[in-house]
């Protein structure tokens, strides 16, 4: 059973290990270390989810996630591989969808100002037709260089080029 501070990245190891000095050895007793991303109370794992989604060092504290075991143990790689799907779904899924809702909600609220808007003047009937008018209208003819020849041209008939217009498509997407 996993304990509810499971997720406490942390390296145990017992008895001690030898540290090289230049011509001289020291043994030292081996210590809890916490890694620098951790779940062990509620500021450090804000910090820790917030420096996911940066971007910023996500994969070692998705590798620290995956291979922490139970509480007072040491790591064991690949243990938990189910907690990928969370960074995954916390890294991809989630931005994607929040940046969808407040592009959404940034478009539904100018909408709603300008429709608040016009319902504050006053306007007659005409004006109201000449500003719909005014919104809604469409160039009669398209400007095209004339001289065939040109520089000019052969760049306008690629600009308005169905090709084009996928191609930009494509570097946006």
């Amino acid at each position: 059973m996993l304990s509810a501070n499971s997720l406490c990245f942390c390296v145990h190891l017992r008895g001690e290990f030898l540290v090289y000095e230049r011509n001289e050895v020291k043994a030292q007793k081996r210590e809890w270390k916490k890694y620098d991303f951790h779940y062990d109370n509620v500021p450090w794992a804000l910090l820790t989810l917030f420096t996911v989604s940066t971007g910023e060092g996500w994969p070692q504290v998705l590798k620290h996630s995956v291979d922490a075991t139970y509480e007072n143990q040491g790591p064991s790689p690949g243990y938990r591989m189910e907690m990928s799907i969370f960074y995954v779904v916390y890294f991809v899924v989630f931005p994607f969808f929040f940046v969808n809702i407040f592009v959404a909600l940034i478009i539904i609220t100018f909408q709603e100002q300008g429709d608040k808007m016009m319902e504050d003047y006053s306007l007659e009937k005409n004006e109201r037709g000449c500003i719909d008018f005014a919104i809604n209208a469409k160039p009669l003819t398209r400007h095209m260089p004339k001289n065939k020849q040109s520089f000019q041209f052969r760049m306008w008939s690629f600009v308005v080029s169905p090709p084009f217009e996928y191609s930009i498509m494509g570097l946006i997407a």
